[in-house]
């Protein structure tokens, strides 16, 4: 994985496509069956839906590349979920110190 969009090589890649298995940017992505469900990139969605079945790029991931795929974007949104790890108390003072009355 390397984290840029297939398309557009400056925007980074926010997931992958559940048929193809590219990765791709928010603008890229189609989540036809909700957010719980895997995206499709453009030209695999509209051959999904039939419109063109020549549409789509790559060829289809087998079911056990597609079963791997869910199992390695499954173990990432839980490793994003994960509570991060406490932060130690900062010894330094950052205050301005307090001012000294002029003796004169």
């Amino acid at each position: 994985m390397q984290g840029r969009c297939e398309r557009h090589l400056f925007d980074r890649a926010v997931d992958l496509c559940g048929r193809c298995g590219g990765e791709y940017c928010t603008d890229c992505l189609v989540y036809s069956f909700g957010p719980s469900r895997p995206p499709f990139c453009l030209p695999c969605a509209v051959a999904q839906a039939g419109v063109r079945s020549n549409a789509a790029t790559y060829r289809p991931l087998s079911g056990r590349q597609q079963r791997q795929l869910r199992k390695r974007r499954e173990h990432a949104a839980g490793a994003a979920a994960a509570p991060p790890l406490p932060v130690e108390a900062e010894t330094t003072s950052w205050q301005a110190p307090a001012r000294v009355a002029d003796p004169a």
